[in-house]
């Protein structure tokens, strides 16, 4: 009873059960839904993602500048849970 309520103030309807039993089980569907990227967060607040992805930026611009400085041989500090990038060491003939 609580579902029905629910359906009808969202304005959602359901096929019922002719209708998808009269439906032929081999037919294609009339149109394909795209599928978009997946988000990188799920926040029901919009400000809450767009902090989320604010906090992401800055830990991906820190990362840049310490992978920078490692890279170049100085002392660097990663951002908290990311990995230190490996030393490169080429090949010698």
């Amino acid at each position: 009873m609580v579902h029905e309520i629910e359906r009808e103030m969202d304005g959602v309807s359901v096929l019922g059960k002719e209708a998808v039993c009269g439906q032929d089980p081999h037919a294609c569907p009339a149109s394909i839904r795209r599928r978009t990227p997946a988000p990188r967060f799920h926040a029901a607040d919009p400000q809450v993602r767009r902090a989320l992805e604010w906090g992401y930026r800055l830990m991906r611009i820190a990362y840049r500048q310490a992978s920078e400085a490692w890279r170049a041989g100085k002392p660097a500090e990663f951002p908290p849970g990311c990995f230190v990038p490996g030393r490169y060491h080429p090949l010698r003939t």
